[in-house]
């Protein structure tokens, strides 16, 4: 008599906003996917770098994955787009970090005082740059690719690791990053 033994694959993914928790107690058992809004040279702080999780970063502009170095997502600003915001930041006194990565400008960090400035560059920049996006608040604003979006990054990646969409729905997985910093899905 022969039997036939089903093994089922399990696996942990943690998707972790590491600009709103810190990452503590890595676990052998399970992938990361960090979110990160910050400049990807300044986040080894945390030595992610050890470990080679999948990084999301710039509001989903470019996803890596680390473990093999494989680019997932690449959606850069383009020369023309900088210029037209850098032209209107400059006139405005509008104070901006670009964010780049091996010559790829992803994101463009706004910041004034001024908040009825901040208040009209969302709308000014879709109507004139529509080409770009603008997401933040009356303090920061961050400008990327107009088709750069975090929850089409996270349905990239969790097709990338072949996990099913319809287990795990995107719109939790981007309430509970933006609430609780973390997400653990399995599948």
């Amino acid at each position: 008599m022969c039997s036939i033994l089903n093994i089922v694959m399990y696996m942990k993914v943690c998707f972790l906003d590491i600009d709103k928790k810190k990452l503590k107690n890595i676990k052998e058992d399970t992938r990361y996917v960090i979110i990160t809004n910050n400049d990807l040279d300044n986040i080894n702080e945390y030595n992610i770098f050890e470990f080679k999780p999948i990084i999301i970063a710039y509001n989903g502009s470019y996803v890596i994955d680390l473990a093999n170095n494989s680019v997932i997502i690449k959606k850069p600003i383009s020369e023309y787009c900088l210029n037209k915001v850098l032209d209107y930041t400059n006139t405005h006194d509008v104070n901006t970090k670009l964010y780049q990565n091996n010559k790829d400008l992803f994101e463009i960090k706004l910041e004034t005082r001024n908040r009825n400035r901040m208040m009209v560059i969302p709308k000014l920049f879709k109507d004139k740059i529509p080409n770009v996006k603008s997401v933040g608040d009356l303090e920061t604003i961050y400008v990327t690719n107009s088709n750069a979006s975090i929850i089409n990054a996270i349905g990239e990646v969790l097709s990338y690791l072949n996990i099913n969409e319809d287990i795990i729905g995107l719109d939790n997985i981007y309430n509970n990053i933006n609430i609780n910093g973390t997400l653990l899905a399995s599948y």
